[in-house]
């Protein structure tokens, strides 16, 4: 019975110790994300009239992922492909059997040349940002996945 009791004890701290750790990195996934907003934002304009400027269409990409707890969400991301990306994907045979088989493919003719900055210094993730600050995602966390990742990878 005692060990019982200690057991349950031990289980109620644990629990309480993760609610709490839970709440804190919450706080500092607010705090932070909306200190990077701010303070990146003449950036994340800039980064927009260029991508503008580069190539006509929306400024954003939202995808449907996966987050936290299979809970899904919209991810945002600078848009760094030609607005018809996908559509040029489906009429490209050897684009589709790359991207089928590693889900990259090398040197894709559909990015654009803000594009390639953007990826290469990863400023193309700075909208989730938005993200964070909305609790869809953490700043450290596991990786988001969409739906083909989810198949390949199983529960």
């Amino acid at each position: 019975m005692d060990e019982f009791a200690v057991s349950s004890t031990q289980a109620k701290e644990q629990r309480g110790a993760s609610v709490v750790a839970l709440a804190t990195k919450r706080g500092i996934d607010v705090l932070l994300s909306l200190t990077l907003l701010v303070l990146l934002s003449p950036i994340l304009l800039l980064i927009a009239v260029a991508i503008k400027i580069d190539d006509p269409g929306p400024v954003s990409y939202k995808r449907r992922l996966v987050g936290f707890e299979g809970r899904p969400f919209t991810a945002y991301k600078f848009r760094s492909m030609v607005s018809d990306a996908h559509d040029l994907l489906r009429q490209n045979a050897e684009l589709m059997r790359q991207y089928q088989l590693t889900l990259k493919i090398v040197k894709d003719p559909r990015v654009t040349r803000v594009g390639r900055i953007l990826r290469k210094t990863s400023l193309d993730e700075l909208p989730q940002l938005f993200n964070v600050l909305r609790g869809d995602m953490s700043l450290v966390g596991p990786r988001m996945l969409g739906d083909i990742e989810l198949e390949r990878y199983g529960s």
